[in-house]
């Protein structure tokens, strides 16, 4: 079976998927493995309807009609730069019938010992910035990502510049 690791960074509305091995992705760039994390597994959860949401704040999953599904765990990346919630499954079923929220304060690793399928859209909706395009302000530049990692390529992650 194929593992799959996803990541959605909610406060900065990116996300990003690698459709490598959850082992191989943790040799790439991440420490947020399934396996060796030491995450607690929320087991197999296959929804395919209602609503998700993914609290980073409280590190709480939740659905609308199921009520609370688990607990994640904060972690912080190798770098100690970037914090995360990371949610950890023996596998994970998304389907298209599902709204999923992430609201929160951290950003947000969905992790899976075995398979992780998608197949709808991610919501990390912000709030407006300041002192950006929102206000008629130029924006800033960009960055490249939660610890500077090459999206869809296999270049390590390094962390961000000081």
């Amino acid at each position: 079976m194929k593992r799959r690791f996803l990541s959605a960074m909610a406060t900065a509305a990116a996300m990003a998927v690698a459709g490598e091995s959850a082992r191989a992705a943790a040799v790439t760039g991440t420490i947020f493995d399934p396996d060796g994390g030491g995450y607690t597994s929320l087991g197999a959860q296959n929804f395919s309807a209602g609503v998700l949401t993914f609290d980073t704040t409280n590190l709480t999953l939740t659905h609308d009609t199921l009520g609370l599904i688990g607990s994640g765990s904060a972690d912080t990346s190798a770098s100690g730069q970037v914090q995360m919630a990371v949610f950890n499954f023996d596998s994970l079923s998304i389907g298209g019938g599902v709204t999923v929220n992430v609201t929160g304060n951290l950003g947000l690793a969905l992790t899976s010992r075995t398979d992780l399928t998608v197949a709808t859209a991610i919501g990390v909706n912000g709030t407006a910035g300041s002192f950006g395009a929102a206000d008629g302000q130029a924006g800033g530049a960009g960055g490249s990502g939660a610890e500077g990692g090459v999206r869809n390529s296999g270049t390590p992650a390094s962390a961000p510049p000081p």
